[in-house]
């Protein structure tokens, strides 16, 4: 299979990255993004793209099976301009998935958020929501949602705050049942893995 993979530079993609590269299924994967990566792999294709040009995305691959997109921004980063969140965290997974389905993808597996519903009021919550409905609307035979809530891993530029929080999550974690458990707080590799294993499975229909 061919893949295309967005937001490798995160927690999760990174993880995902990773894991791609080495599954015997996944012939190549093209990751688009906004700054070069700091390694090289045979299977991998790098292209350093402006994600606000609709056609340096349409140019930047050739055919492919799957999508992956983990791309996403946080309010820090954006400095509080819901804006700019939208162009990143909606725009850019539908943009990439408008263009996969011309070039012959069938799969879309995309991370979304515990929560996430098109109809909330909260901000962050309801676009992840309406990422999730634009895409499973595009046609493709198979979309997988994955959903997490609070994310454990390491990365580059950890913020001290999470850091600090890390550790508290996964002693809630242990009091989380029942219809609470979809809140426990998960390692981004483990995500990463599921993600991975969802691209060979067979199936048509949405899945959350």
């Amino acid at each position: 299979m061919k893949a295309v993979l967005t937001g490798a530079t995160g927690l999760i993609g990174n993880e995902l990255l990773k894991i791609l590269l080495i599954k015997p299924w996944i012939e190549s994967v093209t990751v688009l993004t906004r700054k070069a990566l700091a390694f090289t792999h045979p299977k991998m294709i790098v292209r350093v793209i402006d994600f606000d040009n609709l056609q340096h995305i349409e140019q930047s691959f050739d055919s492919v099976d799957v999508i992956f997109s983990c791309v996403g921004t946080t309010q820090s980063q954006v400095k509080g301009d819901k804006s700019a969140y939208r162009k990143v965290d909606h725009d850019i997974p539908v943009n990439v998935a408008q263009a996969g389905l011309r070039k012959g993808a069938r799969k879309f597996i995309l991370v979304s958020s515990v929560g996430a519903d098109k109809n909330s009021g909260n901000f962050y919550l309801k676009l992840k929501g309406e990422v999730e409905f634009k895409i499973s609307s595009l046609g493709f035979d198979s979309v997988y949602l994955f959903r997490p809530s609070f994310l454990l891993g390491r990365k580059d530029n950890t913020r001290a705050a999470e850091a600090f929080v890390r550790p508290l999550m996964r002693l809630f974690s242990i009091a989380m049942l029942g219809g609470l458990e979809k809140y426990k707080s998960i390692e981004a590799e483990d995500v990463a893995q599921a993600m991975a294993e969802a691209s060979r499975l067979e199936k048509t229909g949405i899945y959350i």
